[in-house]
């Protein structure tokens, strides 16, 4: 204020004039005060809407993922499963074929093949023989490299 803002008036009015001017001032802060906390929840808020919604997304990016990933195991378990049927299948057709000299019998096949006896009758099936069928010189019999593993010694 002016030194002529000041003239003809006496301290009380001074003082309420002043106190006016003040109180004004102390609106004006509050207000200000305010609106500036105002605009940070805005902000603060609009953030929180735009990563809760990214929350969101990558909360669903999840569930399609485990999902997927669950599936991605049953067909590993069952692609395992095939692998194994097709390794017993190779196995299966992983023969010897064994000429028949002479004096071969099957017992003799098997201690060759197996280093025991114990495989005779298996033979004879898999051949579609029986233990008692005479074996002829230059016959082929199916050996497997390794006795199947149904086959009990």
């Amino acid at each position: 204020m002016k030194l002529a803002d000041y003239e003809g008036k006496t301290i009380r009015e001074i003082e309420r004039q002043n106190n006016r001017k003040a109180g004004l001032n102390r609106r004006f802060a509050i207000t200000n005060i305010a609106l500036g906390l105002f605009l940070i929840l805005l902000g603060c808020g609009l953030a929180s809407f735009y990563y809760h919604g990214h929350l969101d997304r990558l909360n669903a990016s999840i569930a399609d993922l485990q999902i997927e990933n669950g599936i991605l195991k049953e067909e590993k378990a069952s692609l395992q499963s095939q692998l194994a049927e097709k390794q017993d299948e190779i196995e299966r057709l992983d023969f010897i074929f064994h000429v028949v000299k002479y004096q071969d019998t099957l017992s003799s096949i098997s201690v060759k093949y197996y280093g025991t006896i114990g495989y005779t009758a298996e033979l004879a099936e898999l051949n579609d023989l029986t233990t008692k069928t005479p074996l002829r010189v230059g016959q082929i019999i199916k050996v497997p490299r390794k006795p199947y593993a149904e086959w009990k010694n």
